[in-house]
């Protein structure tokens, strides 16, 4: 009935508190189920671990966690309140580290339970379906739901994840960790389990900012993602509606990171972890972006760095926005989505394909877009390796054709380029076929489209691969 509703639920520990834990494991089932705060509880917070459910520290003694093991299944579903509800962070084996000395270390937690996360959350009986979409988080994950103010080390999930859900603002579910707080670390870690969004649950779908990925979902400043690979594929199947009280949506999903504000160095996704997105998403937002990406989806502020995909991605997503605003920007990338500053070393091995609708579409076998930032080092490197096909009617879609209503720009390597490109290569096949469009196509063999403001052009680049 408090204004703040705390829980901490854990297999072995609900919290620990200055305290460390080590060499532990449980085997113990956890299912959270109907957690519904009072009228007078306005917000609630409720992290859940297969192990230990929050770790913080006690005043100047920080919490250390290291060799921890979970090997049973972690459920939670249906957590509301009537107003708001934040704060919700399952994980495999820790729910939430909550430390605020960054000396602290989490090494060799391992997850081989399934994580799985359901109904209604957020928003309770009688309340109103558009509420502060600010104050509310979901960080769903098979090792730590959400690793905050802490150095990762040697994380690995073996565990499925499954997220059928009802409705949500942010949400975050990776295979490793949901969210890797600022100036956290993350090292050496891994992702084998698979992760399904299948949008069938008992209430309409409905989310404006989805964040997914294979290791980390997101990643805030002054963060650092380095040596972790994915192994494990992601299939969502759309047909959600979004919108919200900001009138804007995003949908991140990347096979290693969704959305990074910190550095990315050598992180790769591997062969037969893929990436498939099918069905609608929907709504009438003001600003709608898809980015997809092998390794990142959005890259924002730091380049990344010796990074490679060999999964393959398909996205027959039919982006349905209506709003006069930014609408129906699908954004495809080899390796990332989208990056403000140049990449640097960066390959790509996987077949790409697209087979759904949208209205702008930026497809690059290594960057969808490529946005301006200095780079007095003329650093770059873009390989792909990769075949991608952008077609229309297939046994996959109903459709007669692929349908681009206002421009596509697609590229070998880079799709839309407003930086400098620098030593990209393409020996890739491009196939275009079946494509309904009635505004501007601009293709070519490296880069699509390179606007004015990348003031140095391209520079040692080469296209191999055939145009059909």
């Amino acid at each position: 009935t408090d204004t703040m509703a705390p829980f901490a639920i854990g297999g072995l520990v609900g919290r620990v508190e200055g305290a460390d834990l080590d060499h532990c494991v449980s085997g113990v089932a956890l299912d959270v189920d109907q957690v519904i705060a009072t009228s007078n509880a306005t917000k609630i917070y409720i992290p859940v671990g297969g192990v230990v459910g929050l770790v913080s520290n006690h005043n100047t003694v920080l919490s250390n966690l290291s060799d921890l093991e979970n090997t049973a299944a972690v459920d939670v579903h249906e957590v509301s309140c009537t107003t708001v509800s934040y704060g919700n962070s399952p994980g495999g084996v820790v729910g939430y580290t909550a430390i605020d000395n960054h000396n602290c270390t989490i090494t060799n937690l391992t997850n081989r339970g399934s994580v799985s996360v359901g109904g209604q959350f957020g928003i309770g009986a009688g309340a109103t379906a558009d509420i502060d979409y600010t104050d509310v988080d979901l960080s769903v994950a098979g090792v730590v739901g959400y690793l905050d103010t802490a150095n990762g080390s040697g994380l690995k999930n073996y565990g499925d994840l499954t997220f059928d859900f009802g409705q949500m603002w942010f949400l975050y579910i990776g295979g490793v960790a949901g969210q890797l707080g600022k100036d956290s670390v993350l090292t050496k870690s891994e992702n084998h389990g698979k992760i399904t969004l299948p949008y069938a649950g008992e209430h309409l779908p409905k989310i404006p900012f989805l964040h997914c990925a294979g290791v980390v979902a997101h990643t805030w400043e002054g963060s650092a993602l380095s040596e972790c690979d994915n192994y494990g594929g992601i299939a969502i199947a759309a047909g959600l509606t979004v919108g919200g009280a900001s009138g804007h949506r995003y949908f991140r999903v990347g096979g290693v990171a969704g959305f990074t504000r910190g550095s990315v160095t050598n992180c790769h996704n591997q062969k037969g972890a893929n990436i498939d997105i099918s069905g609608s998403i929907g709504g009438a937002p003001n600003w709608q972006d898809d980015a997809i990406g092998g390794v990142v989806a959005v890259a924002y502020n730091h380049p990344v760095k010796d990074c490679s995909n060999s999964g393959a991605i398909k996205s027959g997503a039919n982006n349905n926005s209506t709003s006069n605003g930014r609408l129906g920007h699908t954004i495809v990338g080899g390796v990332v989505g989208i990056a403000s500053k140049y990449c640097d070393n960066v390959v790509n091995n996987g077949t790409i394909i697209f087979l759904g609708n949208t209205k702008i579409l930026y497809l690059g076998g290594c960057v969808g877009f490529l946005g301006n930032s200095t780079n007095t080092g003329k650093v770059g490197g873009y390989t792909n390796n990769g075949r991608f096909e952008f077609r229309g009617a297939t046994s996959e879609i109903t459709t007669s054709a692929c349908q681009i209503t206002t421009k596509a720009w697609i590229g070998g390597c880079i799709g839309n380029a407003e930086g400098d490109v620098y030593n990209a290569t393409n020996n890739g096949k491009m196939e275009l076929c079946g494509v309904k469009h009635s505004g501007e196509n601009r293709v070519g063999g490296v880069v699509g489209y390179i606007t004015s403001k990348a003031t140095d052009g391209i520079h040692s680049s080469t296209n191999t691969g055939d145009l059909i």
